[in-house]
């Protein structure tokens, strides 16, 4: 009996560069051709805008109850409309409105997931069925979310070099933009902590004001992880080799003993 003497290495892989492998790896059969055609794009590309219209849908709902939340803490007077109907401050409005924004996140995440899939397929055809030197202009025709673009001048092709203030000005630009984000992002999230909070410490419903908090939590945390998964490198254990085994076994014995030598002590 085999006796594993050295671990399988780790890989880190974010989900888009696995997502890239198995494209590549269609495309290096006899069918991947056929699969990723022109219309296999074209409805792929329709695919990211009917979600990306559910995610604007989605935001502009969670935007103004966010907005409500706010303003009542300034006025008693506050109110919004959703779905048609009129919502004013008061009784246990605090705790709908809380556990419809922790929904809104859990349906952003779904819709955003789902699309980041199709988006990262088409820019892995794009990047296998385009030559290297025009391959930015590619990009810029290919569906991204949202269709927010960022193109980068080859003026280093020419030995044209941005200056100091150049590059000041551009790496301020990134700052901002991303400041800006993430404080929105921030900003949004502690305000329902604290919501949250103030719910667990002054319930209006009862044990339903519990379970809304505890509800809540569940769906930030679920969120958390999800963006984790989605845009972070995760741990693999890569076990290439012990399938390239299998398959020198016979046409390649001696390189097969190598390997298992490399993993198991024989």
């Amino acid at each position: 009996m085999l006796k594993v003497t050295r671990r399988f290495p780790i890989r880190w892989l974010t989900y888009r560069k696995r997502i890239w492998r198995d494209v590549d790896q269609l495309l290096d059969s006899s069918d991947g051709k056929v699969v990723f055609d022109y219309d296999y794009v074209q409805r792929t590309t329709d695919a990211v805008k009917e979600l990306e219209g559910w995610q604007i849908k989605v935001m502009s709902l969670s935007l103004a109850v966010i907005a409500f939340q706010v303003v009542s803490y300034v006025t008693a007077d506050a109110s919004v409309s959703l779905f048609g109907v009129s919502v004013k401050q008061g009784g246990s409005v605090r705790e709908i409105l809380v556990a419809l924004v922790s929904t809104l996140a859990v349906l952003m995440t779904i819709c955003t997931h789902s699309k980041e899939i199709l988006i990262a397929v088409l820019e892995r055809i794009t990047e296998l069925s385009t030559d290297k030197a025009s391959l930015q202009f590619a990009r810029l025709a290919t569906r991204s979310s949202f269709q927010i673009k960022v193109y980068v001048p080859q003026q280093f092709n020419d030995w044209i070099f941005p200056t100091l203030f150049t590059r000041f000005l551009s790496l301020t630009l990134w700052v901002l933009w991303s400041a800006a984000f993430f404080f929105l992002m921030l900003a949004s999230t502690a305000l329902q902590v604290f919501l949250a909070y103030e719910i667990y410490r002054h319930p209006t419903l009862g044990i339903w004001s519990t379970a809304i908090v505890y509800y809540v939590m569940g769906a930030f945390i679920l969120v958390f992880f999800a963006a984790i998964k989605l845009h972070c490198p995760l741990p693999y254990r890569d076990k290439s080799d012990l399938k390239l085994m299998g398959e020198l076994q016979f046409k390649d014995p001696r390189r097969h003993r190598e390997l298992q030598k490399k993993y198991f002590d024989t």
